[in-house]
């Protein structure tokens, strides 16, 4: 028994030739294993394999690796920001005049960090100056172990100025992540008032000095030091201290830069991570601005990365795009209309795609077909569907807890609306609650059905469309949207994602109208950019003193 690809050849005969491979995916009905991951695994920490034959080389990957002006790269969750993070790796570890250091923190250290931080009584600002000048400490003294001991320093003047630094530091800070080297620094602190340690910390690191030994060294040795972070949401949450750390990591990627250091760092973070930061710090977008690469995928890019797995999958000797998609996608589904088709049940990210795919063609080989077509795209279109719902829970638990009661309200009703009909409904639920379970506090919280609208259109639930025939738009991460000048008729639609895990059932007209999907990247004005029911909490507050004491204020 012969394997190929995915599929097992009883004879040795039936082995198909490399050039008959495309004319045994059309006409093959031999019995597949099921593959469930055909196209490569959608997460790219578990897709080596994949990313290593078939890794598309975005504009964005083009401009990363031919310059040094970003600091952030900025993406949704499932945007390929990790897969980014390990071909930029790779792109910089075959440079043989590049020092390299990459680095996943760990949650476990990164909650440690963020309570003592905490509880030193640290708010944003102080928060983001010691953050800053540790990141600055630990990066420096990563390139200082790496180039102590290079055989073209080796008795030269900076060699020892590197050695008599390393050995002057307590052993615990030869750490192995930047977590567990924050606490051996605020380990020394305790007691110390949160707006003194800024300048003991540049005092105690020697962070001026090191810093220009450092630079020293690598242009003795004709080399840059490129620092690269990923997964920097682990242990993140939405309030000041977590933020303040990430905001102190883009403040010290900046601070290299502008110092001339020849250290370049690169972190990867989460489009929610950045609003975060946007609204917390005032100045941030004047301090990185042209520093951020957003990534953003469309229907073309979409494409052009799933026909080069296809084609690496199952070895077709195709140039063209279309053709290669043709070969794999029958019945509804050919052509880029097919595939908008299908892009239709995504939330235009690679790993929905990718996963999508993935599990229509398990349906496929359950069938003995070596084709995906439409009903195989259906029926793994509701398992994804339901999978992004949760993964829509999940991401907004914290600031939103009453999310799940709000969405459920749309579960078994219609895919199209006008903002009138969804207040309406809004409202209905919110006067049917009666606050008895906690996640459904947040229709009082939020104190009315337009701030319920907003939270729902703010997480891109809901789209909305401004002119009679253009496209929905949706936007993600939080991102505040004005009520004012949102008409009452305004056209507004549950993002196609979710309608199968909703028993939403639209028309095919709808559906076509549905697919011109827009993603809103921009930050807006970042003074609004605050969680809806953050703000509200605040208004409570205030409010607190006017409530009626006993039955009368329960409410």
């Amino acid at each position: 028994m012969q394997a190929f690809g995915s599929c097992i050849y009883q004879d040795e005969n039936q082995r198909p030739s490399q050039s008959g491979i495309c004319k045994s995916i059309l006409e093959a009905k031999l019995k597949h294993t099921v593959t469930s991951n055909i196209l490569g695994n959608p997460r790219a920490e578990a897709d080596r394999e994949m990313l290593e034959k078939a890794f598309y080389e975005t504009s964005e990957y083009q401009a990363l690796i031919n310059s040094e002006d970003y600091k952030l790269v900025v993406g949704r969750r499932g945007t390929g920001k990790s897969a980014l993070f390990q071909k930029i790796s790779e792109f910089y570890t075959d440079n043989k005049r590049i020092i390299l250091r990459t680095e996943v923190p760990q949650e476990h250290y990164a909650l440690t960090v963020i309570k003592e931080l905490e509880d030193m009584g640290c708010d944003y600002r102080a928060g983001r100056a010691i953050s800053r000048l540790i990141w600055r400490g630990y990066i420096l003294n990563m390139m200082a172990k790496a180039i102590a001991n290079h055989y073209k320093l080796k008795s030269t003047e900076s060699a020892g100025k590197l050695t008599t630094y390393l050995t002057s530091l307590p052993k615990e800070s030869a750490a192995l992540s930047f977590y567990q080297f924050a606490q051996v620094v605020l380990g020394s602190c305790t007691g110390k008032n949160p707006l003194d340690l800024p300048s003991l910390l540049a005092s105690s690191l020697d962070i001026e000095f090191i810093q220009e030994v450092v630079r020293g060294a690598l242009e003795q040795l004709n080399s840059r030091g490129v620092v690269l972070f990923d997964s920097l949401d682990e242990g993140w949450l939405p309030t000041a201290v977590p933020t303040a750390i990430l905001g102190g990591l883009a403040r010290a990627a900046v601070d290299f830069a502008d110092r001339n250091c020849s250290i370049h760092v690169l972190a990867f973070v989460r489009d929610n991570v950045f609003r975060s930061l946007a609204h917390f710090d005032p100045d941030f977008s004047s301090h990185i601005e042209g520093a951020d690469l957003r990534l953003s995928w469309d229907e073309n890019s979409l494409f052009h990365l799933v026909a080069h797995r296809v084609r690496v999958a199952f070895g077709i000797d195709q140039e063209n795009n279309t053709r290669v998609w043709n070969r794999f996608a029958k019945h509804g589904i050919e052509g880029r209309d097919g595939f908008a088709r299908c892009l239709r049940f995504t939330l235009y990210r690679p790993r929905d795609v990718l996963s999508l795919i993935n599990r229509a063609y398990v349906c496929a080989c359950r069938d003995e077909r070596s084709e995906i077509i439409e009903d195989d795209i259906k029926s793994a279109a509701t398992i994804i569907s339901k999978e992004r719902l949760e993964d829509l829970y999940r991401e907004y638990e914290v600031v939103l807890p009453g999310l799940r009661a709000f969405v459920e309200i749309f579960s078994e009703t219609k895919a199209f609306w006008n903002r009138a009909e969804v207040l309406e409904r809004i409202a209905e639920a919110i006067n049917a609650s009666d606050f008895s379970q906690p996640e459904s506090r947040d229709f009082a919280v939020l104190g009315n059905r337009s701030e319920v609208f907003l939270a729902l259109h703010s997480i891109g639930f809901l789209g909305i469309r401004n002119t009679v025939s253009g496209p929905f738009l949706f936007c993600h991460d939080g991102a505040s949207t004005d009520s004012a000048g949102l008409d009452m008729g305004l056209d507004v639609a549950i993002h196609p994602c979710y309608w199968l895990a909703l028993g939403i059932e639209p028309g095919i007209d709808d559906i076509e109208v549905i697919t011109r999907i827009d993603d809103e990247h921009g930050t807006g004005n970042t003074h609004k950019i605050l969680d809806q029911r953050m703000r509200r909490l605040g208004k409570v507050v205030e409010e607190l003193p006017q409530i009626t004491e006993g039955l009368d204020g329960a409410a």
